[in-house]
């Protein structure tokens, strides 16, 4: 099989939540497998894991992050303290921003 897995969650007639795993072929979907339907969040979430091992188990294509969880929040950028400003020579012309100063001769 291919790494184009997916897993899809569509709602019933009776009102319970199907979980199915389906492969994206261009623009056309198949399905390959039904986990189950689902009542309430808790069976869903179980559902959903049985899924996810479903399809790390049949697709050819390892994933790259496991360890990884995609809810977790991102690390906050790192700040970087402000380079001074060389002083500029009389006799020179200053190009560039606050921080950082390219100075040429004149």
């Amino acid at each position: 099989m291919r790494g184009d897995l997916k897993i899809r969650k569509v709602r019933t007639a009776s009102g319970a939540t199907a979980v199915q795993v389906v492969q994206n072929k261009g623009t056309s979907r198949s399905f390959l497998k039904h986990i189950g339907s689902a009542n309430d969040e808790h069976e869903l979430e179980l559902l959903l894991d049985e899924a996810k091992q479903y399809v790390e188990t049949h697709c050819r294509q390892p994933n790259l992050f496991t360890d990884t969880d995609r809810k977790a929040p991102l690390a906050s950028p790192i700040s970087l303290p402000a380079t001074p400003c060389l002083p500029v020579p009389e006799n020179a012309t200053s190009v560039g921003c606050r921080n950082s100063t390219l100075t040429t001769a004149a």
